[in-house]
């Protein structure tokens, strides 16, 4: 049966050969980045970017000093943000590809010591990186084709990681030394992973299968990932129609966007009850906007949990009823969009809170509301028509002869 000091090993070699792939996976990400910038160089796309690269840098730090727990929690944190910035970019690819390029931005946005003493623990290490450093393989010897520019960055991050060690060192600041000590091996064993791989020519079938949390049927994880493909595609649904959104509508949906990344930031945090409750009120409103935008459903019945379902038939029955233009276009009909979101919104808060009673009632006022909106959209419409034909019917009549 393996020790405790196996298991620790096996947790260590998967969490660094994870960060490797989740470090190609960004290195792809930026060249699609980079090459999309002709048609659109998309904020939203960068900042996920630099967020990704910050909870791994986050990760690997923890890594070297033995927090595993918290390593797995910032490694899909990093491919939560580099999940969704990949998707921003392949949806403005297709949209320019249809030669629209109508773009939408949406911003806002994140060990253990062993018997020895730290002294002697520090000498150790820092031995070790001095040699691992003098035994990394010169450029020449990889194949062309690899990631040989990663390679060399993380190269040199153990170079001047170890002379941060040194100087720790020299300070008398044993344990940061060995914590930069640390840091330069595990530099040097992603630098080495980099130079055994070379980029796929599929970006998609990577971000689906490199570094992809697990996650348990409708688990945070779950929820997080599925926010980020709600987004994605209400915004590939207006730039493909060509939507004039609405300042109102644009500004939620950047709140959408932010309850996204609020709800990574919790989760990295480790407070998965918060991140699951902020996800859940942007898949609410998702479905809302979307809604508004398409008459469509945005959640199929079978990715919705049950305990959840009442809302998001409220936050569909508001969108569908305040999909009518003409409900845009009156006071009356604000007005009602306006009452509609209210209840939307406490039911929200209901849900936040734990009151299911005060949950169901929200549900109930708002279906009735969400049904006289559609029945004033109606009404509205058909008045409409009737304004339209009685010109043509007033010319009709005054050219008929009188009757006798």
């Amino acid at each position: 049966m393996p020790g405790p000091g196996n298991n620790k090993s096996h947790l260590r070699e998967s969490a660094i050969n994870r960060s490797a792939a989740l470090e190609q996976l960004i290195f792809q990400i930026e060249w699609a980045h980079r090459n999309a910038a002709s048609y659109h160089n998309s904020e939203l796309a960068a900042r996920s970017i630099g967020n990704a690269h910050a909870s791994l840098a986050e990760a690997i730090r923890s890594l070297s000093l033995g927090h595993h727990d918290r390593v797995d929690r910032l490694l899909n944190v990093t491919w939560f943000y580099a999940k969704f910035a990949q998707d921003i970019i392949a949806a403005e690819a297709t949209e320019h590809l249809l030669g629209n390029d109508r773009f939408i931005d949406l911003i806002e946005q994140i060990g253990h010591l062993g018997k020895k003493s730290p002294l002697e623990q520090a000498e150790n290490s820092l031995k070790r990186l001095a040699t691992a450093i003098a035994e990394m393989p010169e450029v020449v010897d990889f194949q062309a084709g690899n990631y040989i520019g990663l390679y060399v960055d993380r190269v040199e991050k153990a170079k001047r990681t170890y002379a941060k060690a040194i100087k720790a060192l020299g300070s008398d600041n044993a344990e940061l030394a060995i914590e930069h000590a640390e840091r330069g091996l595990l530099h040097l064993q992603l630098a080495d992973i980099h130079g055994r791989h070379s980029p796929s020519s599929n970006l998609s079938l990577i971000a689906n299968e490199v570094g992809k949390p697990k996650s348990e049927a409708g688990g945070c994880e779950e929820i997080i990932t599925l926010l980020a493909d709600c987004i994605c595609k209400i915004k590939l649904l207006a730039e493909y129609k060509n939507i004039q959104l609405s300042s109102v509508l644009k500004e939620r949906l950047t709140l959408i966007v932010q309850s996204l990344q609020d709800a990574i930031e919790n989760y990295a945090r480790a407070d998965h009850t918060t991140a699951f409750d902020t996800a859940i009120n942007g898949l609410v409103w998702s479905q809302y906007v979307y809604g508004r935008l398409s008459s469509d459903v945005l959640l199929p019945v079978q990715d919705q949990a049950k305990t959840l379902r009442g809302l998001y038939k409220l936050a569909l029955e508001a969108g569908l009823a305040s999909f009518e233009p003409i409900c845009l276009a009156t006071s009356d009909g604000l007005e009602k969009i306006e009452r509609l979101e209210g209840f939307l919104q406490l039911a929200l808060g209901a849900y936040i809170d734990g009151d299911i009673n005060e949950l169901d009632k929200y549900v109930r006022l708002g279906s009735i509301e969400a049904g006289a909106l559609s029945k004033y959209a109606e009404k509205a419409k058909n008045q409409a028509l009737v304004n339209e034909l009685k010109p043509e019917a007033t010319v009709r009549a005054s050219t008929r002869s009188p009757r006798r």
